[in-house]
């Protein structure tokens, strides 16, 4: 029988110029295949951490990417700006 709708999910991630999907994982959301996605894409560029990340803020994402890139920077819109900081 096949998995009940949403049992996996497209871990995706992908450079935001190109819109190139430089590494894909389709599993169950967990943090373990989220693990996976950026550690796979951190060997495919290199280990540099790329300068946009962008989620839909589920809770697993922050000590994922903090263990692999060792940092967090978080930019403050300005009020009444539109688009993200520069």
């Amino acid at each position: 029988m096949d998995a009940p709708f949403g049992d996996q999910w497209d871990h995706i991630a992908l450079d935001v110029e190109s819109r190139f999907v430089v590494s894909m994982v389709v599993e169950k959301r967990t943090p373990e295949a989220l693990e996976e996605v950026v550690r796979d894409f951190a060997d495919r560029t290199g280990g540099v951490a790329p300068k946009l990340i962008m989620t839909d803020e589920n809770a697993a994402y922050e000590p994922v990417l903090l263990k692999q890139y060792g940092k967090l920077e978080v930019f403050k819109r300005k009020e009444g700006q539109l688009g993200r900081p520069r």
